[in-house]
Protein backbone atom coordinates (compact mmCIF):
# COMPACT_ATOMS: atom_id res chain seq x y z
CA UNK A 1 0.00 0.00 0.00
CA UNK A 2 1.56 3.26 -1.10
CA UNK A 3 1.97 6.27 1.13
CA UNK A 4 1.07 9.72 -0.24
CA UNK A 5 3.41 11.41 2.19
CA UNK A 6 6.34 9.74 0.46
CA UNK A 7 5.32 10.61 -3.11
CA UNK A 8 6.26 13.65 -5.16
CA UNK A 9 3.53 13.89 -7.79
CA UNK A 10 4.41 17.43 -8.91
CA UNK A 11 8.03 16.84 -9.78
CA UNK A 12 7.23 15.95 -13.40
CA UNK A 13 3.74 17.22 -14.21
CA UNK A 14 4.66 17.69 -17.87
CA UNK A 15 4.74 13.90 -18.28
CA UNK A 16 1.42 13.39 -16.54
CA UNK A 17 -1.07 11.26 -18.47
CA UNK A 18 -4.69 12.30 -18.18
CA UNK A 19 -6.72 9.55 -16.49
CA UNK A 20 -10.13 11.26 -16.49
CA UNK A 21 -11.74 8.52 -18.55
CA UNK A 22 -10.45 5.81 -16.22
CA UNK A 23 -11.62 7.70 -13.15
CA UNK A 24 -15.10 7.99 -14.61
CA UNK A 25 -15.16 4.33 -15.69
CA UNK A 26 -14.04 2.91 -12.34
CA UNK A 27 -16.29 5.39 -10.56
CA UNK A 28 -19.26 4.02 -12.51
CA UNK A 29 -18.13 0.47 -11.64
CA UNK A 30 -18.24 1.36 -7.95
CA UNK A 31 -21.63 3.02 -8.35
CA UNK A 32 -22.89 -0.13 -10.07
CA UNK A 33 -21.59 -2.24 -7.16
CA UNK A 34 -23.34 0.12 -4.78
CA UNK A 35 -26.54 -0.36 -6.76
CA UNK A 36 -26.09 -4.13 -6.51
CA UNK A 37 -25.76 -3.94 -2.74
CA UNK A 38 -28.82 -1.67 -2.66
CA UNK A 39 -30.79 -4.32 -4.55
CA UNK A 40 -29.61 -6.94 -2.07
CA UNK A 41 -30.91 -4.76 0.76
CA UNK A 42 -34.24 -4.43 -1.06
CA UNK A 43 -34.31 -8.18 -1.62
CA UNK A 44 -34.05 -8.73 2.14
CA UNK A 45 -37.18 -6.63 2.59
CA UNK A 46 -39.04 -8.41 -0.21
CA UNK A 47 -38.28 -11.78 1.37
CA UNK A 48 -40.54 -10.86 4.29
CA UNK A 49 -43.31 -9.18 2.32
CA UNK A 50 -43.66 -11.37 -0.80
CA UNK A 51 -44.78 -14.96 -0.29
CA UNK A 52 -43.35 -17.33 -2.96
CA UNK A 53 -46.11 -19.49 -4.50
CA UNK A 54 -46.31 -23.08 -3.37
CA UNK A 55 -44.44 -22.54 -0.08
CA UNK A 56 -45.88 -22.72 3.39
CA UNK A 57 -46.06 -19.36 5.15
CA UNK A 58 -44.19 -20.63 8.19
CA UNK A 59 -41.28 -21.98 6.14
CA UNK A 60 -40.20 -18.52 4.99
CA UNK A 61 -40.74 -16.57 8.18
CA UNK A 62 -37.74 -14.44 9.07
CA UNK A 63 -37.40 -12.46 12.27
CA UNK A 64 -37.83 -8.70 11.65
CA UNK A 65 -34.63 -7.98 13.59
CA UNK A 66 -32.67 -10.27 11.27
CA UNK A 67 -34.08 -8.46 8.24
CA UNK A 68 -33.19 -5.05 9.70
CA UNK A 69 -29.65 -6.27 10.37
CA UNK A 70 -29.18 -7.50 6.79
CA UNK A 71 -30.78 -4.37 5.32
CA UNK A 72 -28.51 -2.11 7.39
CA UNK A 73 -25.46 -4.16 6.37
CA UNK A 74 -26.10 -4.09 2.62
CA UNK A 75 -27.43 -0.53 2.65
CA UNK A 76 -24.25 0.74 4.29
CA UNK A 77 -22.15 -0.96 1.60
CA UNK A 78 -24.39 0.59 -1.06
CA UNK A 79 -23.94 4.09 0.37
CA UNK A 80 -20.15 3.76 0.64
CA UNK A 81 -19.67 2.42 -2.89
CA UNK A 82 -21.95 5.02 -4.45
CA UNK A 83 -20.34 7.85 -2.45
CA UNK A 84 -16.79 6.89 -3.39
CA UNK A 85 -17.84 6.12 -6.96
CA UNK A 86 -19.36 9.58 -7.40
CA UNK A 87 -16.17 11.07 -5.97
CA UNK A 88 -14.13 9.16 -8.54
CA UNK A 89 -16.37 10.38 -11.38
CA UNK A 90 -15.87 13.93 -10.09
CA UNK A 91 -12.10 13.27 -9.85
CA UNK A 92 -11.81 14.10 -6.14
CA UNK A 93 -8.54 13.52 -4.31
CA UNK A 94 -10.24 11.83 -1.36
CA UNK A 95 -11.99 9.41 -3.72
CA UNK A 96 -8.66 8.29 -5.20
CA UNK A 97 -7.23 7.69 -1.72
CA UNK A 98 -10.32 5.83 -0.47
CA UNK A 99 -10.58 3.77 -3.66
CA UNK A 100 -6.95 2.70 -3.36
CA UNK A 101 -7.16 1.86 0.35
CA UNK A 102 -10.54 0.17 -0.07
CA UNK A 103 -9.21 -1.80 -3.03
CA UNK A 104 -6.25 -3.05 -0.99
CA UNK A 105 -8.49 -4.07 1.91
CA UNK A 106 -10.94 -5.74 -0.46
CA UNK A 107 -8.09 -7.61 -2.18
CA UNK A 108 -6.38 -8.78 1.03
CA UNK A 109 -9.57 -9.83 2.78
CA UNK A 110 -10.96 -11.34 -0.41
CA UNK A 111 -7.83 -13.38 -1.11
CA UNK A 112 -7.85 -14.61 2.49
CA UNK A 113 -11.52 -15.57 2.23
CA UNK A 114 -10.94 -17.35 -1.08
CA UNK A 115 -8.04 -19.31 0.41
CA UNK A 116 -10.16 -20.27 3.41
CA UNK A 117 -13.01 -21.38 1.15
CA UNK A 118 -10.65 -23.59 -0.89
CA UNK A 119 -9.11 -25.12 2.25
CA UNK A 120 -12.45 -25.90 3.88
CA UNK A 121 -14.35 -26.81 0.72
CA UNK A 122 -13.92 -30.59 1.26
CA UNK A 123 -15.68 -30.26 4.63
CA UNK A 124 -18.55 -28.30 3.11
CA UNK A 125 -18.83 -30.81 0.27
CA UNK A 126 -19.05 -33.66 2.75
CA UNK A 127 -21.70 -31.78 4.70
CA UNK A 128 -23.75 -31.26 1.54
CA UNK A 129 -23.32 -34.90 0.66
CA UNK A 130 -24.60 -35.95 4.08
CA UNK A 131 -27.49 -33.52 3.83
CA UNK A 132 -28.58 -35.09 0.54
CA UNK A 133 -28.23 -38.69 1.70
CA UNK A 134 -31.93 -39.35 1.02
CA UNK A 135 -31.72 -37.93 -2.49
CA UNK A 136 -32.54 -40.08 -5.52
CA UNK A 137 -29.28 -38.98 -7.15
CA UNK A 138 -26.55 -41.56 -7.56
CA UNK A 139 -23.08 -41.15 -6.12
CA UNK A 140 -21.62 -40.20 -9.51
CA UNK A 141 -24.39 -37.69 -10.17
CA UNK A 142 -23.89 -36.09 -6.76
CA UNK A 143 -20.12 -35.94 -7.32
CA UNK A 144 -20.67 -34.25 -10.68
CA UNK A 145 -23.05 -31.67 -9.19
CA UNK A 146 -20.65 -30.91 -6.35
CA UNK A 147 -17.78 -30.56 -8.83
CA UNK A 148 -19.72 -28.01 -10.87
CA UNK A 149 -20.71 -26.13 -7.70
CA UNK A 150 -17.07 -25.97 -6.58
CA UNK A 151 -15.89 -24.69 -9.96
CA UNK A 152 -18.60 -22.02 -10.13
CA UNK A 153 -17.90 -20.87 -6.56
CA UNK A 154 -14.14 -20.64 -7.12
CA UNK A 155 -14.49 -18.78 -10.43
CA UNK A 156 -17.08 -16.34 -9.07
CA UNK A 157 -15.18 -15.70 -5.83
CA UNK A 158 -11.90 -15.27 -7.72
CA UNK A 159 -13.43 -12.63 -9.99
CA UNK A 160 -15.25 -10.73 -7.27
CA UNK A 161 -12.76 -11.08 -4.41
CA UNK A 162 -9.39 -11.00 -6.19
CA UNK A 163 -9.46 -9.96 -9.84
CA UNK A 164 -11.83 -6.97 -9.55
CA UNK A 165 -10.16 -5.36 -6.50
CA UNK A 166 -6.75 -6.17 -7.99
CA UNK A 167 -7.62 -4.19 -11.13
CA UNK A 168 -8.86 -1.30 -9.00
CA UNK A 169 -5.64 -1.25 -6.97
CA UNK A 170 -3.57 -1.35 -10.15
CA UNK A 171 -5.46 1.65 -11.55
CA UNK A 172 -5.82 3.88 -8.48
CA UNK A 173 -2.21 3.41 -7.34
CA UNK A 174 -0.92 5.02 -10.54
CA UNK A 175 0.81 8.39 -9.99
CA UNK A 176 -0.96 9.59 -13.16
CA UNK A 177 -4.33 8.93 -11.53
CA UNK A 178 -3.28 10.79 -8.41
CA UNK A 179 -1.89 13.69 -10.44
CA UNK A 180 -5.10 13.87 -12.49
CA UNK A 181 -7.17 14.12 -9.31
CA UNK A 182 -4.87 16.80 -7.87
CA UNK A 183 -5.05 18.81 -11.09
CA UNK A 184 -8.86 18.68 -11.10
CA UNK A 185 -9.28 19.04 -7.33
CA UNK A 186 -6.61 21.44 -6.02
CA UNK A 187 -8.22 21.82 -2.58
CA UNK A 188 -6.63 20.12 0.42
CA UNK A 189 -8.86 17.21 1.37
CA UNK A 190 -9.27 15.35 4.66
CA UNK A 191 -7.35 12.32 3.36
CA UNK A 192 -4.26 14.30 2.31
CA UNK A 193 -2.62 14.51 5.73
CA UNK A 194 -3.21 10.86 6.65
CA UNK A 195 -0.79 8.20 5.30
CA UNK A 196 -2.65 5.54 3.34
CA UNK A 197 -1.71 2.62 5.65
CA UNK A 198 -3.02 4.63 8.61
CA UNK A 199 -6.16 5.46 6.64
CA UNK A 200 -6.66 1.70 6.17
CA UNK A 201 -6.56 1.24 9.94
CA UNK A 202 -9.06 4.08 10.34
CA UNK A 203 -11.44 2.34 7.93
CA UNK A 204 -11.02 -1.03 9.65
CA UNK A 205 -11.66 0.41 13.12
CA UNK A 206 -14.62 2.41 11.85
CA UNK A 207 -16.10 -0.69 10.21
CA UNK A 208 -15.56 -2.61 13.44
CA UNK A 209 -17.39 0.07 15.41
CA UNK A 210 -20.33 -0.06 13.01
CA UNK A 211 -20.48 -3.85 13.21
CA UNK A 212 -20.37 -3.77 17.01
CA UNK A 213 -23.36 -1.45 17.21
CA UNK A 214 -25.22 -3.32 14.46
CA UNK A 215 -24.64 -6.70 16.10
CA UNK A 216 -25.62 -5.32 19.50
CA UNK A 217 -29.00 -4.34 18.10
CA UNK A 218 -29.55 -7.59 16.19
CA UNK A 219 -31.78 -10.45 17.44
CA UNK A 220 -28.84 -12.91 17.56
CA UNK A 221 -26.63 -10.62 19.63
CA UNK A 222 -24.03 -12.55 21.56
CA UNK A 223 -20.56 -11.64 22.78
CA UNK A 224 -17.96 -14.37 23.44
CA UNK A 225 -15.67 -12.92 26.10
CA UNK A 226 -12.86 -14.86 27.81
CA UNK A 227 -14.71 -18.17 27.57
CA UNK A 228 -18.11 -16.77 28.56
CA UNK A 229 -21.04 -16.20 26.23
CA UNK A 230 -22.83 -12.96 27.05
CA UNK A 231 -26.32 -12.52 25.58
CA UNK A 232 -29.29 -10.20 25.66
CA UNK A 233 -29.17 -6.70 27.07
CA UNK A 234 -25.70 -7.10 28.66
CA UNK A 235 -24.31 -8.13 25.25
CA UNK A 236 -25.98 -5.13 23.62
CA UNK A 237 -24.53 -2.73 26.20
CA UNK A 238 -21.01 -4.17 25.91
CA UNK A 239 -21.07 -4.21 22.11
CA UNK A 240 -22.25 -0.60 21.97
CA UNK A 241 -19.54 0.37 24.48
CA UNK A 242 -16.91 -1.40 22.38
CA UNK A 243 -18.23 0.42 19.33
CA UNK A 244 -17.87 3.78 21.08
CA UNK A 245 -14.32 2.88 22.14
CA UNK A 246 -13.44 2.07 18.54
CA UNK A 247 -14.91 5.37 17.37
CA UNK A 248 -12.73 7.19 19.89
CA UNK A 249 -9.70 5.25 18.63
CA UNK A 250 -10.59 6.17 15.04
CA UNK A 251 -10.35 9.85 15.96
CA UNK A 252 -6.97 9.40 17.65
CA UNK A 253 -5.51 7.18 14.92
CA UNK A 254 -6.55 9.65 12.21
CA UNK A 255 -4.84 12.46 14.13
CA UNK A 256 -1.69 10.28 14.45
CA UNK A 257 -1.90 10.27 18.23
CA UNK A 258 0.63 7.72 19.54
CA UNK A 259 -1.54 7.06 22.61
CA UNK A 260 -4.39 5.90 20.35
CA UNK A 261 -1.96 3.55 18.60
CA UNK A 262 -0.90 2.00 21.91
CA UNK A 263 -4.55 1.71 22.98
CA UNK A 264 -5.36 -0.06 19.71
CA UNK A 265 -2.52 -2.54 20.22
CA UNK A 266 -3.58 -3.20 23.81
CA UNK A 267 -7.23 -3.68 22.86
CA UNK A 268 -6.34 -6.14 20.12
CA UNK A 269 -4.06 -8.15 22.41
CA UNK A 270 -6.98 -8.49 24.85
CA UNK A 271 -9.27 -9.51 21.99
CA UNK A 272 -6.73 -12.11 20.84
CA UNK A 273 -6.38 -13.58 24.34
CA UNK A 274 -10.17 -13.62 24.72
CA UNK A 275 -10.59 -15.47 21.41
CA UNK A 276 -8.02 -18.12 22.34
CA UNK A 277 -9.59 -18.68 25.78
CA UNK A 278 -13.07 -18.85 24.25
CA UNK A 279 -12.20 -21.50 21.67
CA UNK A 280 -10.29 -23.51 24.27
CA UNK A 281 -13.45 -23.52 26.41
CA UNK A 282 -16.18 -23.76 23.77
CA UNK A 283 -16.04 -25.74 20.53
CA UNK A 284 -16.81 -23.93 17.26
CA UNK A 285 -19.92 -26.10 16.77
CA UNK A 286 -21.26 -25.22 20.22
CA UNK A 287 -20.54 -21.56 19.59
CA UNK A 288 -22.45 -21.69 16.31
CA UNK A 289 -25.40 -23.39 17.97
CA UNK A 290 -25.44 -20.80 20.77
CA UNK A 291 -25.89 -18.05 18.18
CA UNK A 292 -29.51 -19.32 17.89
CA UNK A 293 -29.86 -18.79 14.18
CA UNK A 294 -33.38 -18.99 12.73
CA UNK A 295 -34.74 -22.54 12.82
CA UNK A 296 -34.24 -24.45 9.58
CA UNK A 297 -31.40 -22.26 8.33
CA UNK A 298 -27.75 -23.34 7.95
CA UNK A 299 -28.59 -26.89 9.02
CA UNK A 300 -25.45 -28.33 7.45
CA UNK A 301 -23.13 -25.57 8.67
CA UNK A 302 -22.09 -27.11 12.04
CA UNK A 303 -20.78 -30.30 10.39
CA UNK A 304 -18.77 -28.24 7.92
CA UNK A 305 -17.35 -25.84 10.50
CA UNK A 306 -13.59 -26.19 11.10
CA UNK A 307 -12.42 -27.77 14.33
CA UNK A 308 -10.96 -26.07 17.38
CA UNK A 309 -7.32 -26.76 16.49
CA UNK A 310 -7.74 -25.38 12.98
CA UNK A 311 -9.48 -22.23 14.21
CA UNK A 312 -6.88 -21.61 16.90
CA UNK A 313 -4.14 -21.96 14.28
CA UNK A 314 -5.84 -19.40 12.05
CA UNK A 315 -6.44 -17.06 15.00
CA UNK A 316 -2.76 -17.18 16.00
CA UNK A 317 -1.54 -16.66 12.43
CA UNK A 318 -4.03 -13.85 11.83
CA UNK A 319 -3.17 -12.28 15.16
CA UNK A 320 0.55 -12.30 14.37
CA UNK A 321 -0.09 -10.71 10.96
CA UNK A 322 -2.36 -8.05 12.43
CA UNK A 323 0.09 -7.18 15.22
CA UNK A 324 2.86 -6.99 12.62
CA UNK A 325 0.76 -4.54 10.61
CA UNK A 326 0.13 -2.41 13.71
CA UNK A 327 3.84 -2.40 14.52
CA UNK A 328 4.62 -1.32 10.97
CA UNK A 329 2.22 1.61 11.37
CA UNK A 330 4.05 2.90 14.43
CA UNK A 331 6.52 4.73 12.17
CA UNK A 332 3.73 7.15 11.20
CA UNK A 333 2.96 8.15 14.80
CA UNK A 334 5.38 10.81 16.10
CA UNK A 335 6.33 10.73 19.76
CA UNK A 336 5.12 14.25 20.58
CA UNK A 337 2.84 15.39 17.77
CA UNK A 338 -0.62 14.68 16.43
CA UNK A 339 -2.44 15.63 13.26
CA UNK A 340 -5.04 18.37 13.64
CA UNK A 341 -8.38 18.09 11.76
CA UNK A 342 -7.18 20.63 9.19
CA UNK A 343 -4.11 18.52 8.36
CA UNK A 344 -1.59 20.61 10.35
CA UNK A 345 0.68 19.08 12.96
CA UNK A 346 0.29 20.14 16.58
CA UNK A 347 1.33 18.99 20.03
CA UNK A 348 -1.14 16.60 21.67
CA UNK A 349 -3.24 17.95 24.55
CA UNK A 350 -2.02 17.12 28.03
Amino acid sequence: MSDPSQQTPHEDDTNMKDRKVGLVFFGLVQIALGGLFGLMALFQVLMTTVQPPGLDQGSTTVAPGTVLYMVAFFASLAVVFVWVGVGSVLKRRWAQALSLVGGWLWLILGATGLLGMILFMPDFSEALREGSADSTLSENQMAGILGVMKAVMIVFQSIFLVILPGIMVFFYRSPHVRATCEANDPKVRWTDGCPLPVLALVILLGSGAYQCVLTGLSPFRMLPLFGTLIRGVPATVLLVVFGLILIYLVRGIYRLDLRAWWATVGLYVLFLISSIITFLSISPTELLEEMRLPEGQFETLPSAFPGTTTLLLFICIGGAVWLGFLWYLKRYFPESQVLAPDGSVQAPPV
